[in-house]
């Protein structure tokens, strides 16, 4: 049984663009010995955690996994993160509009229904979505479980 993969600090990387010149000239004639020729990916750049995941099965001698479905993951999760995004920036300008519209309506009477009907439906679409409980079989699909429940197993 192989060991844990533990990440450790092995090297300091100095991105010579942020440095002044005669800084890099520096170093590179004083730590000549340390210098060593590498690959660095920065992490924010998406590939980063695919290249940790590919260091720790190299480590503990297990196959490459397929990066294409991870590299797809993390593309619908950035989607999600930009949608959720979206969605509490509007909250927000919703939640704004329901006062402005609540201030305003109370201000027209009833000649203003119109007003009222909006408001009603700004709330409505301000309230959190009510989810049920995931009530799948690990390992089974909905598809599957249909096709037994309409065979009356």
């Amino acid at each position: 049984m192989s060991e844990q993969f533990e990440r450790e600090d092995r090297y300091i990387v100095l991105k010579l663009k942020r440095l002044p010149s005669y800084e890099v000239a520096y170093l590179q004639d004083r730590h000549a010995k340390a210098m060593v020729e590498c690959v660095v990916v920065e992490h924010d750049w998406p590939e980063y955690n695919l290249v940790w995941a590919m260091i720790e099965h190299r480590m503990a001698g297990e196959p490459v996994p397929d990066f294409n479905l991870w590299r797809r993951a993390n593309e619908l999760q950035e989607r999600l993160n930009v949608a959720d995004q979206r969605i509490d920036e509007l909250s927000g300008v919703l939640a704004l509009a329901a006062i402005s519209v609540d201030y305003h309506a109370g201000m027209k009477g009833e000649d203003g229904q119109h007003i009222y009907d909006l408001l009603s439906q700004i709330r409505a679409e301000l309230k959190p979505v009510e989810r049920e409980p995931y009530q799948g079989i690990p390992g089974t699909s909905f598809q599957r479980l249909n096709m037994l429940a309409n065979q009356g197993e």
